[in-house]
C-alpha cells in the first residue's frame, strides 16, 4: 500500500518568483527588476503571506547577471525591509556559465535552487535547446551551497531527476530536512504536464 504525503493544514509555504530568467521590461512594465524594486515587491509578498522570495538578478541593463555583488545588494534592501526566506537561482539565465550561475551563493542565501537534471526547452525562441544540469554539475552546485551554508532547494521537472535526489542522498551531499519542489505545468523547461496523477507519482518517490 503507498502511503500520500499529507499536506498539513493550515501549514502552506508560498514562494514568490518575482523576476525569472526571460521577463522583460518591455513584456510587462510591472516586473520588478532592479534592487530597490526587487526589495520593494518581497515586502509587498511577504505583507501578502509569501514565505519565500526566490530571486534572478539582472544588471542595470536588465539582462541576467550572477554577480554576487548585485545579490548582495538586493539581499541588503530585501533584508533592510523584510525577514522573508531568500532563495537565490543557480538557474541564472541562458547568458550564464555554471561559474556565473553559483556566484550568487557568495552573497549567503538562505537557500538556493538546484536543477536535478538536464531540461529541453520545448516552446519559445529557444524551442530544442539543452539546458545542460549534469551529475557532476548538480554536485558541484551543493558542494559550494554546502560551502556557504546554502539550503539547496532541490527542483523536479520529471520523475528521473529523483535519481540525482538519490545520488546526493547516497553521497551524504544534502543533509534533513530535504526541500524538494515538485514542478508540474512547465512547458517552457519540459516539465511534466499539470496532472494530479503526474503528483501522486512525484509523491511515491520522495525520499
Amino acid at each position: 500500500m503507498i502511503n500520500y504525503l499529507r499536506m498539513p493544514d493550515n501549514k502552506v509555504i508560498i514562494t514568490v518568483a518575482q523576476t525569472g530568467a526571460l521577463v522583460t521590461k518591455a513584456m510587462n512594465p510591472s516586473l520588478p527588476e532592479q534592487p530597490d524594486e526587487m526589495a520593494q515587491s518581497a515586502y509587498d509578498c511577504c505583507n501578502a503571506g509569501a514565505a519565500i522570495v526566490h530571486l534572478h538578478a539582472r544588471a542595470p541593463d536588465g539582462t541576467s547577471t550572477g554577480s554576487a555583488d548585485v545579490f548582495r545588494d538586493i539581499h541588503a534592501k530585501i533584508r533592510a525591509k523584510s525577514d522573508i526566506i531568500i532563495q537565490d537561482s543557480t538557474g541564472g539565465g541562458t547568458n550564464l556559465t555554471i561559474e556565473q550561475r553559483t556566484e550568487c551563493l557568495e552573497a549567503y542565501p538562505e537557500m538556493a535552487s538546484l536543477n536535478m537534471g538536464t531540461l529541453v526547452r520545448t516552446i519559445g525562441d529557444m524551442a530544442g535547446t539543452p539546458f545542460m544540469n549534469t551529475r557532476k554539475d548538480i554536485e558541484g552546485f551543493v558542494t559550494r551551497m554546502n560551502k556557504f551554508g546554502v539550503k539547496p532547494e532541490m527542483e523536479i521537472y520529471n520523475l528521473t531527476m529523483f535519481r540525482e535526489v538519490r545520488n546526493l542522498i547516497e553521497k551524504g551531499l544534502i543533509q534533513k530536512p530535504y526541500c524538494l519542489n515538485l514542478i508540474l505545468g512547465m512547458a517552457y523547461q519540459g516539465a511534466l504536464e499539470g496532472n494530479p496523477l503526474y503528483f501522486q507519482s512525484y509523491l511515491t518517490f520522495m525520499p
